[in-house]
């Protein structure tokens, strides 16, 4: 009796841990050719001129961030799509390799989540004590306004305005803690507003 309820204990472990990894895969496969699609559709060429944000704005073949983002969004998705395929694989034929690799990937994982996670419970201050002061200092320095003003100006505006606007868009705030980080500036906006 005790042999069969373990059986039926494993069975249904395994079947959570292929469909867990089924999802795992779908998810990986969408982004990976999700994302491809989108860097060979031609619409995403034109979103590109339209936001020329790149890592040096003088250099005319770098990658811009729109591509960076594609680029490690289909790295991720291909990462999610071996795991998903180790894990299924592994799991439901008790393929040894597949499943040492499965967990040894896992474990990686988890174990790096919680280092982090670790270290931002255990030093809060110490990361927010380092990187609103930077932050606020490169607002106050480096910001060159909103996008609207800036987009059709040459020099085209720095990346840093770009990303902060699209920050504030997204997360509806302005700076990094108020908008008083836009008082005492020392930069190139003059505070007005589209």
């Amino acid at each position: 009796m005790a042999n069969g309820e373990m059986s039926c204990i494993m069975k249904n472990a395994r079947f959570i841990i292929v469909l867990f990894n089924i999802v795992l895969f779908l998810i990986g496969a969408a982004l990976l050719l999700g994302w491809i699609y989108l860097m060979i559709d031609p619409r995403f060429r034109q979103i590109k001129n339209i936001l020329p944000i790149s890592i040096n704005s003088n250099v005319e073949n770098s990658l811009s961030y729109l591509e960076l983002m594609a680029i490690s969004t289909i790295i991720l998705g291909f990462l999610l799509l071996i795991i998903g395929c180790f894990g299924c694989c592994g799991a439901k034929k008790q393929v040894k390799l597949f499943l040492t690799s499965y967990a040894i990937i896992v474990g990686v994982m988890i174990l790096f989540e919680v280092t982090i996670t670790i270290y931002f419970v255990i030093f809060p201050d110490k990361f927010e004590g380092q990187l609103v002061p930077k932050l606020q200092r490169l607002i106050q320095n480096i910001y060159e306004g909103p996008y609207p003003l800036l987009k059709n100006r040459i020099p085209e505006p720095s990346s840093f305005s770009v990303a902060w606007d699209l920050v504030m868009y997204n997360l509806q705030c302005c700076g990094v803690k108020n908008k008083t980080e836009f008082l005492n500036r020392n930069g190139k906006w003059d505070r007005t507003n589209p």
